[in-house]
């Protein structure tokens, strides 16, 4: 996931951390207590921000994002009713 410019940092976590750590990696598939801690990271990295697209930085990434989104959102079923049965002619 981040192999490049790794440093190694030590942390103190209390035990349930450890656990869902433990639980997560064999429950996900999950290369390492570094992977997951790297994962939990992003998640965080990614919830802020949008603070800082509000301070004018990564408004792209915001866009990225609200685009992605919005088609994942995107129901097929719809375009299907949207024309309620009526051909292109009536439009």
């Amino acid at each position: 996931m981040y192999a490049e410019n790794v440093d190694k940092l030590s942390i103190s976590l209390p035990s349930f951390f450890i656990q869902f750590i433990n639980n997560y990696i064999a429950t996900h598939n999950s290369q390492s207590p570094s992977h997951v801690i790297q994962e939990a990271l992003q998640l965080l990295r990614d919830r802020e921000e949008p603070i800082n697209c509000q301070l004018g930085q990564g408004h792209n990434d915001e866009l990225e994002r609200a685009y992605r989104d919005a088609v994942q959102e995107f129901d097929t079923a719809w375009e299907i009713t949207a024309k309620d049965g009526l051909s292109n002619e009536t439009w």
